[in-house]
């Protein structure tokens, strides 16, 4: 799998089922990504000059534009992340896995469709933990910078609505350099720490001004930002509209 690929929609996360001794056929390419997850059953995967066949516990991608056929050999149930990257990849199956991918597509299903607060930031970060543990898998030389992503990633999302987080600050508590903190996010999210917390930050306030009577300025403060002029110029910058105009549009 390609390394420095980028998400940019979530789509839908799905439990699906299979009965045996059916082919499926897709004569059309694949509409989305795809990150699957079989947790029971067995099924072979049929591309023009190659096939996979996978079983319980079996992590592997299915690229858009994609066209194959499926085998279904047992009774089977998967878990399916539909989501784009950034640019066309190729379908593959991953090897020697982390247990923590099966705790993930569990956790993404229970999120995306119990719609949690925060859910579309949430599912998001696990989709680049997916990710980066699937890169894992290929190359052994990712494992403990890996670690230390999900790490950070984990503390990024415990203290992002805090003013006073800071890059440094993150370094600090991992006990790294600003420049190592830096490296990791470019390698794994194609982003800095300072976007990825803004990015948070933006899609909270956006639910917040969709689903609660907050003002401005208590927003502002309860996403990371002291300043509510600051936070203002901030949102429109990024999302086009004001925060007073976006709440109009898509409050109920």
């Amino acid at each position: 799998m390609e390394e420095n690929l980028t998400v940019s929609e979530i789509h839908r996360v799905f439990e699906g089922e299979f009965n045996p001794d059916v082919l499926k056929k897709k004569s059309y390419g694949r509409y989305t990504d795809g990150f699957v997850y079989f947790l029971a059953g067995e099924a072979e995967y049929i591309f023009d000059g190659y096939s996979f066949v996978t079983d319980s516990g079996s992590f592997f991608y299915l690229s858009k534009n994609s066209i194959y056929e499926i085998r279904i050999l047992k009774q089977s149930k998967f878990i399916c992340i539909d989501f784009d990257f950034d640019r066309n990849g190729s379908s593959c199956v991953f090897k020697n896995v982390s247990p923590t991918v099966k705790s993930e597509f569990i956790r993404i299903f229970h999120i995306w469709n119990t719609k949690s607060s925060w859910f579309r930031s949430q599912s998001l970060s696990i989709v680049y933990s997916l990710y980066t543990l699937a890169i894992k898998s290929q190359n052994k030389k990712y494992a403990k910078q890996n670690q230390l992503f999900s790490k950070t990633i984990s503390y990024i999302l415990e203290k992002y609505t805090d003013p006073e987080l800071s890059v440094r600050e993150i370094a600090q508590q991992f006990s790294i350099s600003e420049v190592h903190l830096r490296r990791i996010f470019k390698g794994a999210l194609n982003t800095t720490p300072t976007k990825y917390i803004s990015f948070l930050r933006l899609e909270k306030a956006k639910n917040m001004l969709a689903f609660s009577n907050y003002t401005i300025a208590e927003i502002s403060l309860s996403v990371g930002f002291e300043d509510s002029y600051y936070f203002s110029r901030f949102f429109k910058k990024e999302t086009g509209v004001s925060p007073s105009e976006y709440k109009r549009l898509h409050s109920g």
